[in-house]
């Protein structure tokens, strides 16, 4: 017998037959059948405690059960019995269903022994791969009678157990233990060997210890109750009933006109029953209130009209309240959703209280189960009711409440199974369904109640106290219902009663104890094996059947394609008026059997948007699976799923692994590098010197001029701004000169009179490497006259001999490493001496200088150690762009950031769209999402060692420091600091945004690739206009027409014919829908946008130029272009003259462009001209506004409430005129121009629009205090919105036809609130 070490002091003894049950399971693979209630489950923990102590301690046991409630009951369970092993529940609020990695399984499992889950997490592990049989020491099967048919338990052993035998012989695979009540569903004894052959075990019993187990087993009374039918007329109706019918069949008639509009003639004739079936036309919220209506009907029928009246009217006020509130966090319904909802709830009267239930509003069944309670009532009561559905069940708990005849004598509480899926939604019928099952059960035990009224979630291994009562209200469904039910009477002298309608068979109860008995006997017989004939599984897979992924052991199969091929269609990018789930169809052959196919969405690449079943069936559910598993090959085949057979979104192809560091928005990087230590190495290395000539100006004029002597030459720096000292300051650089002959230039007189201008500065003796500074301030003149200028400074004005050597003393400290000289206006050599004994110019100005020779020389530095030097000539501008605004609030890198994000989101973008042609927009805005993110940005950065030239000092820091010599021989090296990812990848972007000012987008594309790795992967075949969906040049004909009013001639006409279909034009199999070309626009018109921003306009600000963007890229601007721009054409019309006359005329047709829209959708259009003639003086109005305005029309256009694909159809073109012309930017200005886009921009600035979205202003006037904004829908529809500073309330809530229309007034209506009390008040005193 095994050791039981490992299990955990109780006072629970293993049983004789609990310990015949472990032997048993020992030598082989077994089906525990024991009664409920005699302690299945301490088998299990005995099972679980022999194996961990024989298998490897890599491999993992997994426990299984087939609900989330006895899930969390065997954790309990196991975590008690085996408090030293490592326990893990896998349930679905671990979001396991999002789990896309290899990465996050590991993590999960490092460490784990045990893991309780429910069938279907494991099922979907083993199918992707993240986890394998091989890893599996024992598989435990609670519940064991559900592994048969689809069930997952049976995926699991059918598509993998049974496989991994197969291939790998028997030892390769887990132990088996399953446990049950009954292995035998329904009544046929047949199903007791599929059960053992799917299971790979033998059922056993006690047979040695059956005494025992007899003795802790009770039997219960059963007791057969049969009531009457309710008659015709005989019972009170439900009103409320009737009119709920009403209001949802009017509401269904809406939506059936709707439905018919859909669909042609020749539609409905290619469809067959089952594709209308699969399609599902009906909106989610119309299908609500059928299903509400149906099972309210339900109620009357099964309790009566009092229990449906309540169930209406509690839903009805639930309903209202939850969704005018938004109290209930999962009722993420759309707003069309609730308006549907509730003009079809809201004409229906709610009571405010009902009457006690009577025999003439409640059924005869009903009354036969409260006449039964009250005669079965003692103190000492506990009663289990089960009945068919939930609603049953809380409409039954108020009635007995209610009801005169129970309501002093019972307690009861509702169970209907849980679902910890965080992401399903509540429907309407589901919203009285919200009280805490877990305190139910525990106030049961407790004794506070004394009544359970249940669904078939309590059959099943939860734990309830010993009953002495159990009803079904229902009659049982198959045999297992009827022995797990009667399982929960665990009491003494117990009764299970059964209520039977006059129509059923009163044998029933009788008839199946004899069932049961002949089964026990069966599985009792010592001498039984499994039967090897039933080892056939189901069906028999063959290879064509089937998909594996060696490298991960995922697998598909025709079980779950179908399944795999809606999750994958789920995540395709969301558009209205379309339905992204596959279609189905079928096609019966001359021989009877069917073939089906499958059709995706048009956002799937053309190439596999259709797929067929490989062979024909004999029913529409087995093609179904075939076509599905067909397209989901291709698909993978394609490269859209990674080796776990999942989508790229979240996979690996996107999601880098995240680890604690990466979470962090702080990074450390390297100290900011000392580039005076370079300096000192080419002093000491080189005889070279250079002169370079330093400036000031401060309004204009210069009041400071010197050459520096340096052993490296400085870039220059053209005119910069300096921090402002009460008047514009300025410095300039010139390019450095190298010194023709130094060994005649006495350099030591230069350092002597730099010491002694430093003394009067710093007060300080300075010496310098090897006694000399690294660098001499000299006037600025000839080489000739700087030699005189030497010798007679040397001569007439050092104290001490000339050419005499200050020697080193000890200790001494250095101010600066150099200091500018202020010259005379009348630079004579004789009143050179002046400039010693003036400090307080030059040494106002002196960190400035310091502060920019520094950054020059990290820049220069940084170019030549990344290997930048071709493209990034402009060191001025990359010293720039290493500045932090942190570190020089005047020039730093803001504006070169904004630049290079703009073209580093074009490059990458570009490069996506050409290089992976089958991928869809959600896949390239994914990709591209996280190339640009600043955590992938300064990651690459990091490697590239570009963190310790990234300047975050200000000049003023760094003169306060006073640096030690030891600070020049030395580069920090260990040593960090802690910097954000975003300042960081800002930095990558300024350097980008250089390059471009430099050479366009070929250097900017060289620079990118040093710290973008992605971007060297370029396609062998990098043709932009080959990577659309169709390579035919053939187009649709009368989009010449739209050729002219864009005012571009397509070489591939097919490419604007793509730009200008909708995702619902679903009839064209060949084209793609806009969404890529909008993916790729939307970048092309940002970077055509950005590039004229930065002609011509050097001086204005980053922020500026970021508003700028926003206001002629936003959805609403665009959707208004597309709505506004037209052409007028002209054509030939025959008009009558006179009597038999007629004459030609010419006329103007006006023709949009929303009007080349390709859809397959025949609301849009209606919606659409609603929508266009709703709006169309507010169009004029905006029209006029961009003309003239002194403000921008945020709050006109968020309240036009444009469909997206207005503003897409825009993005698209752009795109498809960059892919056509093969990347020709030119050619987008041009569309830019044409679209009105440029002449908007230039006169937004030109006038000096105000462009800043109110809710910016307002956060800008408010400063750090917080902003809230709250809104929501009224019942006229429309919305409100309040806004609070600091928690006050600014104003009144302000109305508008849409939400963010709501916002933006409420924002303006603060604004001038606070504005106008400034006038009289502080900020804060106004705002509390």
């Amino acid at each position: 017998m095994a050791t039981l070490g490992l299990l955990a002091e109780t006072n629970i003894r293993p049983r004789a037959y609990q310990l015949e049950m472990l032997e048993e399971s020992l030598k082989g693979n077994i089906i525990v059948a024991m009664d409920t209630g005699s302690g299945k489950t301490q088998i299990a923990v005995l099972r679980i405690s022999a194996e961990l102590e024989i298998c490897q301690a890599s491999q993992i046991i997994w426990f299984l059960a087939p609900t989330v409630s006895l899930c969390e009951q065997q954790y309990k369970v196991l975590s008690l019995h085996l408090p030293s092993v490592v326990i893990k529940l896998l349930l679905g609020r671990d979001n396991v269903d999002r789990w896309s990695s290899q990465h996050i399984w590991d993590t999960a499992l490092s460490g784990v022994r045990i893991v309780v889950s429910t069938h279907a997490v494991l099922a979907d592990a083993l199918s992707h791969g993240f986890v394998v049989m091989a890893k599996l020491a024992l598989l435990i099967f609670d519940e064991a009678h559900h592994c048969v048919r689809n069930h997952p338990a049976n995926k699991i052993m059918k598509g993998f157990y049974h496989q991994q035998g197969a291939e790998l012989g028997l030892t390769s695979r887990p132990k088996i233990l399953g446990l049950t009540a009954s292995p035998i569903v329904r009544s046929k004894p047949e199903e007791l060997r599929i059960i053992e052959a799917n299971l790979d075990s033998v059922t056993k019993t006690p047979r040695i210890n059956r005494q025992e187990l007899n003795q802790h087993v009770h039997i219960p009374e059963l007791i057969e109750i049969v009531y009457s039918e309710d008659c015709l007329g005989s019972k009170a109706r439900s009103s409320t009933l009737e009119l709920l019918l009403d209001r949802v069949q009017d509401t269904e008639n809406q939506c059936l006109k709707y439905k018919l509009c859909l669909l042609s003639a020749e539609e409905t004739a290619g469809l067959s029953k089952s594709s209308l079936t699969v399609r599902n036309w009906s909106t989610s919220a119309q299908e609500q209130l059928k299903r509400f209506s149906a099972r309210s009907r339900y109620i009357q029928q099964e309790l009566g009209s009092w229990a449906s009246e309540y169930y209406i009217t509690a839903t009805i006020s639930r309903v209202t309240s939850s969704m005018h509130l938004r109290q209930n966090a999962r009722l993420d319904w759309k707003d069309e959703e609730r308006i549907h909802i509730l003009n079809a709830l809201g004409k229906i009267r709610v009571v405010e209280s009902l009457n006690p239930p009577s025999l003439q509003n409640i059924s005869n069944k009903c009354d036969s189960l409260c006449q039964f309670l009250k005669g079965a009532y003692s103190k000492d009561f506990r009663g289990l009711i089960f009945v068919e559905q939930r609603v049953t069940a809380i409409a039954l708990c108020q009635l007995l409440s209610e009801h005169p005849e129970t309501k002093n004598l019972f307690s009861s509480g509702t169970f209907v199974g849980t679902s910890t899926n965080q992401s399903r939604k509540t429907e309407i019928a589901d919203l009285l369904d919200q009280k805490c099952q877990n305190e139910v059960l525990k106030n049961f035990r407790e004794g506070s109640k004394n009544i359970i009224i249940a669904t078939s979630a309590l059959e099943e291994g939860i734990d309830v106290s010993a009953c002495n009562v159990v009803i079904c209200f229902n009659k049982p469904p198959n045999l297992k219902s009827f022995i797990q039910r009667r399982g929960r009477a665990r009491h003494e002298k117990s009764t299970f009663m059964i209520l039977l309608s006059s129509g059923d068979n009163a044998d029933l109860g009788a008839a199946w104890e004899r069932m049961e008995s002949k089964m026990v006997e069966e599985y009792m017989r010592e001498s039984r094996q499994l039967d090897e004939e039933c080892r056939v599984l189901d069906e028999i897979e063959d290879d064509s059947m089937t998909l594996r992924v060696e490298s991960t052991g995922a697998r598909l199969t025709l079980d779950n394609a179908v399944g795999h091929l809606h999750h994958f269609c789920a995540i395709l990018p969301v558009y209205c008026y379309l339905d992204s789930r596959p279609v189905f169809t079928f096609q019966t052959e001359t021989t009877g059997r069917i073939r089906g196919f499958v059709r995706l969405p048009n956002s799937v690449h053309p190439s596999l948007r259709q797929a067929t079943s490989l062979r024909s069936w004999q029913n529409e559910n087995m093609a179904a699976k075939d076509a599905a598993l067909q397209a989901y090959v291709a698909l993978y085949k394609a490269g859209l799923l990674n080796d776990n057979l999942l989508p790229l979104v979240p996979g690996d192809e996107f999601e880098e692994t995240k680890s604690a560091e990466d979470l962090s928005s702080m990074v450390k990087i390297q100290q900011q590098h000392n580039p005076w230590l370079d300096i000192a190495k080419k002093s000491a290395t080189t005889e070279k010197r250079y002169l370079t000539s330093v400036k000031v100006r401060v309004a204009g004029e210069v009041v400071i001029s010197n050459k520096l002597t340096l052993p490296t030459q400085i870039c220059s720096l053209p005119w910069s701004p300096l921090p402002e000292q009460g008047i514009r300051s300025e410095i300039c650089i010139d390019d450095s000169e190298e010194i023709t002959d130094p060994d005649n230039f006495h350099l030591d007189s230069c350092q002597a009179s730099t010491r002694s201008m430093l003394r009067q500065v710093g007060g300080t003796c300075i010496t310098g490497c090897q006694n000399s500074l690294l660098a001499q301030v000299t006037p600025p003149i000839t080489q000739d006259e700087l030699r005189a200028w030497i010798r007679h400074f040397s001569t007439d004005n050092f104290e001490g001999p000339r050419d005499a050597r200050l020697e080193h003393q000890p200790g001494t400290r250095s101010a600066v490493p150099l200091v500018s000289v202020p010259i005379s206006q009348k630079q004579e050599l004789t009143s050179t001496t002046k400039w010693l004994h003036d400090p307080n110019r030059f040494a106002k100005f002196a960190p400035h200088i310091i502060h920019r020779l520094e950054t020059l020389l990290l820049g220069g530095e940084m170019v030549d150690r990344l290997h930048l030097n071709v493209q990034l000539q402009r060191v001025h501008l990359v010293a720039q762009a290493l500045c932090l605004p942190s570190a020089n609030a005047l020039s730093n890198n803001t504006r070169l950031a904004f630049l290079g994000d703009t073209v580093l989101d074009f490059l990458v973008t570009g490069k996506l769209f050409a290089a992976h042609t089958t991928w869809h927009e959600g896949y390239l805005s994914a990709k591209r999402k996280l190339i640009i993110s600043n955590a992938h940005i300064s990651k690459m950065a990091l490697q590239t060692g570009l963190d310790k030239f990234i300047i975050t000092k200000s000049c003023q820091e760094k003169s306060s420091e006073s640096p030690k010599i030891p600070d020049i021989y030395s580069d920090d090296i260990g040593r960090t600091r802690d910097l954000s990812k975003t300042a960081i990848a800002n930095v990558v972007q300024a350097l980008i945004g250089t390059a471009y000012l430099q050479g366009k987008l070929k250097t900017a594309l060289k620079c990118a690739q040093v710290f973008i790795p992605e971007l060297l992967e370029r396609p062998a075949d990098f043709s932009l206009r080959m990577a659309c969906g169709r390579r035919e040049s053939a187009g649709v004909t009368h989009f010449g027409t739209l050729e002219k009013l864009l005012g571009y001639k397509f070489h591939n006409t097919s490419i604007l014919t793509e730009a200008m279909t909708h995702p619902s034009c679903e009839h064209d199999l060949t084209t793609y829908s806009y969404g890529r070309l909008a993916v790729l626009g939307s970048s092309v018109l940002s970077m055509t946008i950005v590039q004229s921003l930065y002609s011509g306009n050097e001086m204005i600000s980053g922020n500026q130029l970021q508003l700028v963007r926003a206001a002629t890229i936003n959805k609403g601007f665009l959707a208004f272009l597309c709505i506004d721009t037209s052409l007028d054409l002209d054509y030939c019309d025959i008009q009558e003259s006179g009597p038999s006359r007629f004459s030609k005329v010419q006329r103007q047709q006006n023709i949009p462009l929303w009007s080349f829209m390709r859809l397959g959708h025949s609301q849009m259009v209606s919606d659409r001209a609603e929508f266009l003639q709703k709006h169309a003086k507010a169009c004029q109005g905006i029209r006029l506004i961009l003309a003239s305005g002194k403000s921008y029309p945020w709050r006109d256009l968020a309240n036009l409430e444009a469909n997206a694909y207005f503003s897409e159809i825009v993005r698209s073109l752009f795109g498809a005129v960059y892919a056509d012309s093969n990347g020709d930017i030119l050619q987008c200005s041009l569309l830019a121009e044409k679209l009105k886009i440029l002449p908007i921009m230039r006169r937004l600035m030109q006038d000096n629009v105000d462009i800043m979205h109110p809710k910016n202003r307002l956060g800008e006037l408010v400063g750090d205090r917080s902003v809230t904004y709250r809104s929501d829908s009224t019942l006229e529809n429309n919305y409100y919105c309040t806004v609070r500073v600091n928690g006050k309330q600014i104003g009144d809530a302000q109305t508008a036809p849409c939400k963010q229309g709501a916002t933006i007034r409420a924002a303006e209506q603060a604004l001038r609130i606070l504005r106008s009390n400034l006038e009289t008040s502080p900020i804060g005193t106004c705002m509390g």
